[in-house]
């Protein structure tokens, strides 16, 4: 006999199959079948699967927007090794040009990422309440924080 042992109802259809295989040696026309229907999904089940994908959403994302400050970082300490700034101080640009300049194409770049996980988050239907408004401020939050720390590197 093939029953699939590793079934939830597996218990159930083994009884049938035998009670058929018995009804058949007596009587070759009386038909037995059984009708499975599974149990609802308890909401517990059902809020915690959803617990687990916003979890792995968070794990993902998060992982994306730490390569942005590494990115800026590494950048910054190879204009300090090219001296970059220097030359552009000796050709007359003012410091707080330099400064601003670069925060601002700074905040431009790490939106283009933000963007595409927003363009994600669409196409996918992951509404989650807050997120928009926290990628949306994460550029603006990051940049600068990036620039104070990378004096540490």
């Amino acid at each position: 006999m093939f029953v699939n042992a590793t079934s939830e109802s597996s218990v159930p259809f083994y009884s049938q199959y035998i009670y058929e295989a018995i009804l058949k040696n007596v009587n070759s026309d009386i038909k037995f079948k059984t009708k499975t229907v599974p149990f609802p999904v308890f909401y517990f089940f059902e809020s915690r699967a959803a617990v687990g994908q916003s979890l792995d959403y968070a794990v993902i994302v998060s992982i994306a927007l730490a390569l942005i400050p590494c990115v800026i970082v590494a950048y910054i300490i190879k204009e300090r090794e090219q001296q970059v700034k220097h030359m552009q101080v000796i050709s007359g640009v003012s410091m707080s040009a330099y400064w601003w300049s670069n925060l601002i194409s700074d905040i431009i770049k790490c939106y283009v990422p933000v963007a595409f996980i927003l363009l994600l988050n669409y196409c996918f239907a992951l509404n989650y309440e807050g997120v928009y408004i926290l990628l949306l401020l994460y550029p603006v939050a990051i940049v600068p924080w990036t620039y104070l720390t990378s004096y540490l590197f």
